[in-house]
């Protein structure tokens, strides 16, 4: 089984997301807990590079990342910016 992304307001299909086993789910929250584990025990500075990093690449395909959520939500693009 897969799941379908549409838009609400148009209905056309987005994207197909493929549907994980049990034992996928478990084990991604798994790796999930293990990387918070490391990740608390960063220093400020060091979470705070990785976070502006994240920030740059968010902004890097913020056009992209408007009109899949404008889509998303059965929007006009200029909401999702």
């Amino acid at each position: 089984m897969s799941f379908t992304s549409k838009n609400p307001y148009t209905h056309t299909p987005i994207a197909e997301y493929p549907e994980d086993s049990p034992k996928a789910v478990e084990a991604a929250i798994k790796r999930a807990h293990k990387q918070h584990k490391a990740w608390r025990k960063q220093g400020f500075k060091t979470r705070a590079q990785h976070l502006n990093t994240v920030a740059d690449l968010l902004d890097s395909q913020a056009q992209a990342l408007a009109k899949t959520m404008a889509d998303e939500m059965g929007k006009p693009l200029q909401d999702g910016l």
